[in-house]
């Protein structure tokens, strides 16, 4: 007697999701050895779901090991490497993003020094704080343009990389780098616009007796 179809199920993957899912087969046996039950169940509860399931088992079984696990704990196991490397960027990221504001306030605030007196004297001509915040300020974004420059290509590529190794994978949206770009450089004109501000509004006879 030929085997009889019951069912059809959707596709889904057995193993890691990051792997392209093949055709399988379930079958019910009575002479072979089960390695696998899926249950797919409806509950508000899923933990009284298991705990009926543990008791059923020791009913139906000789003391054999119950070895149960919920769908999303699996996914989360297969992902935990990607979760921990997540984690780990975005501390990196953290701890860069926060040590180049230091730099910038620090070179700031050294440019700042250096030309207190032009300052001084471009406000007694009659420039706004406004322009003088500009004229400063467009050297660091320049700095920051040109790091982008670099940074970005190479990070769409890393990423590129990684995402390949992944069968069902999200494509880079162009906006991500823009939208990193512009946070970037607000960032750095709020670290460097402190002194600058600070030093335009100086009363100018002040700068110029400093120096």
């Amino acid at each position: 007697m030929g085997n009889r179809i019951i069912g059809v199920i959707p596709d889904f993957n057995a193993y890691s999701p990051s792997d392209k899912s093949y055709p399988i087969a379930i079958h019910l046996s009575a002479t072979e050895r089960i390695n696998y039950i899926f249950l797919k169940v409806k509950s508000d509860n899923p933990q009284l779901v298991m705990e009926h399931i543990a008791l059923v088992w020791e009913k139906l079984t000789d003391n054999a090991l119950f070895n149960a696990s919920f769908l999303d704990e699996n996914l989360q196991a297969w992902y935990e490497g990607e979760i921990v490397m997540t984690t780990v960027f975005s501390t990196a990221s953290a701890i860069a993003i926060f040590l180049s504001c230091l730099g910038l306030f620090a070179i700031s605030l050294m440019v700042i020094e250096l030309r207190t007196k032009e300052i001084g004297i471009r406000k007694v001509m009659g420039a706004s704080v406004k322009s003088i915040v500009g004229m400063i300020s467009i050297h660091f974004v320049k700095l920051v343009l040109l790091s982008l420059l670099i940074a970005v290509p190479l990070a769409w590529y890393i990423m590129q990389m990684w995402i390949e190794n992944y069968e069902y994978r999200i494509s880079i949206d162009p906006l991500i780098f823009l939208g990193v770009g512009a946070m970037v450089i607000a960032v750095a004109l709020f670290t460097v616009s402190f002194h600058t501000i600070k030093a335009a509004i100086v009363n100018p006879v002040k700068s110029l007796r400093t120096e």
